[in-house]
């Protein structure tokens, strides 16, 4: 993901520390799941 890329980015440059970034990307990770599991739904109830 993009936002991803960006935000170890700038832990890299030192804007941001790893402890900084962790509840965001934590929380790209549980909307990820998310919408994976609504499009799955979706599709299947398509059919």
């Amino acid at each position: 993901m993009e936002a991803e890329t960006l935000l170890l980015i700038a832990v890299r440059l030192g804007y941001v520390t790893e402890a900084d970034t962790t509840p965001t990307l934590d929380t790209m990770t549980e909307i990820g799941k998310m919408l994976s599991t609504l499009r799955a739904r979706l599709l299947s109830t398509a059919s």
